[in-house]
């Protein structure tokens, strides 16, 4: 399958429109057109309704929800090979295993557009050993953090820096809970909505992940209970109780969290409610392959 025109695939989904998918990718509308006739030819099936209003049909929508984990499975054996061959000219960058969430699709994506532009820019993932990203960053090897949500206090005043990944897939952060909940009948919520909930924290690996939901909490001094739910993968999912509530964003409810019929998500109508992604760094980092990545960033957001 050809990549590029999967990618070009996945960032038309976001938009549903050719002129601006084409615009955000560097290309002619034309070509894009031409690259999704080709995908569509070379998987057999109609992937875009076409007409006044493109829409994606229903094998186009199926697409768009596994083509994220194509590229990354791609990318991954590349990026082993490459290191296998050569060790050198490369980015470190520490992250949890929640990279399905809208936040964590924000990066992959990033990640994807930053390999085809430097192909010889190694990426190595590295597991989240600590809950802030100074600790992280202490390992002395470790370029970046990718952070989730908010800021971290404590990183903020010992220097580190955060850079915002752009979004977009548009996700938004919300409560996942019962349908008997008392907040479930609602269309959308305020932080204030959130005060008293009985929000159990999940004791995984997911280190960065719990502890930016935390401050996020903390930060809109909303009080919560700090049960840990010890389960692993998606079993933690059947852990929780009818009154217990969860924050996730909308990337897990098209995914993980749309398989529960008894449970539903309600999005925040506030304005500081996106699905954020963020690279977090120390300033004097000097290595020249990060600060091309940086480079990249700056101009991905514009």
């Amino acid at each position: 399958m050809n990549l590029r025109h999967l990618n070009e695939f996945i960032v038309f989904s976001k938009y549903v429109n050719f002129t601006a998918a084409a615009k955000k990718l560097f290309i002619s509308q034309p070509a894009l057109s031409n690259h999704m006739a080709a995908l569509e030819k070379e998987i057999g099936v109609t992937l875009i309704n076409r007409g006044e209003t493109p829409s994606l049909t229903p094998a186009g929508r199926v697409l768009v929800k596994d083509a994220s984990a194509l590229i990354k499975l791609h990318d991954d054996a590349v990026e082993r090979c490459r290191q296998a061959a050569l060790q050198k000219n490369e980015v470190v960058i520490a992250h949890d295993s929640f990279l399905e969430t809208a936040a964590g699709i924000s990066y992959t994506e990033f990640r994807h557009l930053f390999r085809l532009a430097y192909p010889d820019i190694y990426i190595t993932a590295r597991p989240c050993t600590e809950t802030t990203v100074s600790e992280i960053l202490s390992e002395g090897d470790i370029d970046c953090v990718i952070v989730l949500y908010t800021e971290f206090a404590k990183d903020v005043e010992a220097g580190i820096v955060f850079e915002r990944i752009p979004n977009h897939s548009n996700g938004l952060l919300g409560l996942w809970m019962h349908t008997s909940h008392p907040l479930a009948q609602k269309t959308s919520l305020v932080w204030d909505d959130l005060q008293g909930i009985n929000h159990p924290f999940i004791a995984t690996g997911s280190r960065i992940w719990t502890a930016s939901v935390q401050e996020l909490l903390k930060k809109h001094r909303i009080s919560y209970d700090t049960r840990l739910i010890a389960e692993e993968g998606e079993n933690f999912m059947y852990a929780f109780e009818d009154d217990d509530v969860q924050l996730f964003d909308t990337g897990m409810k098209a995914g993980v969290l749309s398989r529960f019929a008894s449970r539903v998500f309600v999005p925040l109508g506030e304005e500081d409610a996106a699905a954020i992604c963020m690279v977090a760094y120390e300033e004097d980092n000097d290595n020249p392959a990060f600060l091309k990545m940086l480079e990249f960033l700056h101009q991905y957001r514009e």
